[in-house]
């Protein structure tokens, strides 16, 4: 318990105050939303200007604020007043050098001191004494705070989420215990020199078997993919409209790179509404098995089903993986151990929907284990090697007898075809480093393709000092920049 409260307490840390400014972003947002929708039925009036300024201020690091300011008289039903507001500003007129807002409106307000002239204000026909000079929305301002409002929100929205879920969700206590279990059990016997005659880990650890259904993560991943999408595009499409508009005034070309974000953005969008699209046409899928207690050395049967009908014949991959259980809770990018793969096609349900029967057959040892193994089952559109159409975790116990004298297990052919191909493009040191699912992927694209990645790879040295250089001299030339305004 002492764990889960300290992760929860590690959470709040990211929530509390990445939250509080998205939060603080969003109502800035809605305020000044609202409140130019409320001067839409505001009266037109003349004003006379009396004051006018453009106040600088300089920040620590040289950095220029402007804040436009005034004061103007109007009269109403025979009755004078004075406004000071310019423009719908949730936090109250404060600096900022987003767009050239502050210094339009000082000169405009600046020049109609000087030669006397009225400007045109909105009145507020309720209360009189409430008036503007521009009721329309700050558009770079808005942008801008929409960004924090994402990025921050979505940090602490997450970090909420997740210390929740530390502290009121996950598995029950007797699931986690299970786990654990399987997992002592097998990190004591999963060795190659294992002897013996256990019946099963399920059963010597005390632990229950796999669950006859076994739900999937797709739609899990598709939040993640939602939300990084959003948090991506809510920073880069702001950033790329405000800060370009800057470099198109000051013509530095090269901060064009910052146009680069948005256009990844769009990638992620589209991943994310593809994700999505398919999800909803297959529906989430579920992992019904035959064998609720597989063993290494042994076979693992079931089927993969679909609420909705599909494309009978349709042709899937299913792909089990054993992983490092140590090094994927470090790192849940760490490559797998050991891949084996086949083709099923799609067929009807009796029951309604659709099936992706399967039997793959479980190695007796897996290269490289020392410990406990992780076990996942893929489903994938046959030839869409990297995005799974779902994923299952299952418990798979340690072979059944002494495996010490039986050979590491051979890889399949077409994953020792593509690690033959991939060491003659890439060299056997590189390719020996390549997850079998990074090869199957570049074994699926073109031949010309394929040599053009093998040459950049061949030069990535060279690339990467090149890139280091490129952002050496952008960050230079930005403090150059910085200091000569400083100085000037």
């Amino acid at each position: 318990m002492g764990a889960r409260i300290a992760g929860f307490l590690f959470c709040m840390v990211f929530a509390v105050p990445f939250g509080g400014v998205g939060l603080l972003a969003a109502l800035g947002v809605g305020k000044t939303f609202l409140d130019s929708h409320r001067a839409n039925d505001w009266v037109l009036v003349q004003a006379k200007v009396d004051e006018a300024a453009l106040n600088l201020s300089r920040g620590s690091k040289g950095g220029t604020t402007y804040s436009a300011s005034a004061a103007y008289r109007y009269t109403i039903g025979g009755k004078e007043y004075v406004g000071t507001r310019l423009g719908f500003d949730p936090w109250g007129g404060g600096s900022d050098n987003i767009g050239d807002w502050q210094e339009e409106m000082a000169a405009f307000m600046e020049d109609a001191r000087k030669t006397g002239r009225s400007v045109p204000v909105y009145v507020n026909p309720d209360h009189p004494e409430d008036a503007v000079v521009d009721r329309e929305v700050r558009w770079p301002m808005v942008s801008v705070m929409g960004m924090f409002a994402l990025t921050f929100g979505g940090v602490g929205l997450g970090a909420l989420v997740g210390g929740g879920f530390i502290l009121l969700g996950g598995k029950s206590k007797k699931a986690r215990a299970d786990r654990k279990a399987v997992e002592a059990y097998v990190a004591k016997h999963n060795r190659a020199s294992v002897g013996g005659g256990a019946s099963s880990v399920l059963e010597d650890s005390g632990a229950g078997a796999n669950e006859a259904q076994i739900e999937g993560a797709g739609s899990g991943s598709a939040i993640v993919i939602w939300i990084v999408a959003l948090v991506w595009n809510g920073f880069s499409w702001p950033m790329a409209y405000v800060v370009g508009s800057q470099i198109l005034a000051s013509r530095e070309w090269l901060g064009l790179f910052v146009f680069l974000f948005p256009f990844i953005g769009l990638f992620i969008f589209w991943g994310a509404i593809k994700y999505t699209f398919a999800l909803a046409r297959r529906g989430r899928a579920t992992l019904r098995l035959d064998t609720l207690d597989p063993y290494m050395g042994g076979r693992l049967a079931g089927a993969v089903t679909f609420p909705t009908s599909g494309t009978p014949g349709e042709m899937f991959a299913i792909e089990l993986s054993a992983y490092d259980a140590r090094a994927r809770r470090a790192n849940a990018n760490t490559p797998p151990l050991w891949t084996g793969s086949r083709q099923v096609r799609l067929a009807a349900h009796p029951q309604g929907g659709s099936r992706v029967p399967f039997q793959v057959d479980i190695p007796a040892r897996v290269a490289r284990s020392d410990g406990a193994l992780e076990w996942k089952l893929a489903i994938k559109v046959a030839g869409e090697t990297t995005n799974a159409v779902d994923t299952f975790s299952i418990l798979v116990g340690p072979p059944r007898g002494d495996v010490s004298a039986l050979p590491e297990p051979e890889p399949s052919p077409d994953v020792a075809r593509n690690a033959q191909a991939m060491a003659k493009l890439f060299g056997a040191e590189l390719a020996a480093k390549m997850p079998p699912q990074q090869q199957a992927a570049l074994a699926q694209l073109p031949p010309g393709t394929q040599h053009t990645i093998a040459e950049v790879v061949k030069y990535r040295a060279t690339i990467k000092y090149v890139v280091i250089g490129i952002a050496v001299l952008l960050l230079a030339s930005q403090l150059i920049g910085a200091l000569v305004a400083f100085v000037r």
